[in-house]
């Protein structure tokens, strides 16, 4: 893909859920400051995605470091491994 194309796939894929802007945007001059406003609003759901997304990464790498060191030291077998019933008698 080139990179034109990419990049048109791109902005359409970050507005593709946002009827409003694609309304405006055909209503053509003089709306700016309500595509602005949308824009904005926009960003800052991205923004919290990523941030939360963020988050689940921070989880995941702390949970790949446990199993490397566990697998190094030669015990990942006993990872949060449930006790059976019989072993707890």
């Amino acid at each position: 893909m080139d990179q034109h194309m990419h990049e048109a796939a791109v902005h359409r894929h970050a507005h593709q859920g946002d009827p409003a802007l694609r309304q405006l945007v055909s209503a053509g001059p003089g709306n700016e400051q309500e595509r602005l406003e949308l824009l904005e609003a926009h960003r800052a759901d991205v923004t919290a995605k990523l941030a939360e997304v963020q988050e689940h990464l921070k989880l995941i790498d702390h949970k790949i470091d446990v199993y490397r060191g566990r697998v190094a030291a030669g015990d990942a077998d006993q990872l949060w491994a449930p006790k059976r019933l019989a072993d707890a008698r």
